[in-house]
């Protein structure tokens, strides 16, 4: 089960067609994927790789493979990535 906040992005980046994709690719990063195997822990891999797939399903499914070899990757990864502003995505799109 996905947290709410997970959940919640997923709703808003994902194209409907892919969101159970989404979810099983997400659900697959378990706690013994990840440091103490704590909730805290997974739930911020899990956003890690929603931040860096940009709602694209074969990112979502890359980036969480590389969650389950290392969580340590996409956690480091999703830090470095610079947000974009509404404003700058839309500007990005044009």
């Amino acid at each position: 089960m996905l947290d709410p906040e997970t959940e919640a992005l997923i709703q808003r980046d994902c194209p409907t067609d892919d969101r159970e994709r989404a979810r099983q690719a997400l659900m697959a990063i378990t706690r013994e994927h990840v440091m103490a195997q704590s909730d805290e822990a997974l739930s911020r891999t899990r956003m890690a790789v929603l931040q860096l797939s940009g709602g694209d399903i074969e990112k979502i499914e890359h980036y969480a493979k590389c969650a389950v070899r290392d969580f340590r990757d996409v956690i480091y990864w999703a830090s470095q990535q610079k947000p974009l502003s509404r404003a700058g995505s839309e500007k990005a799109e044009q």
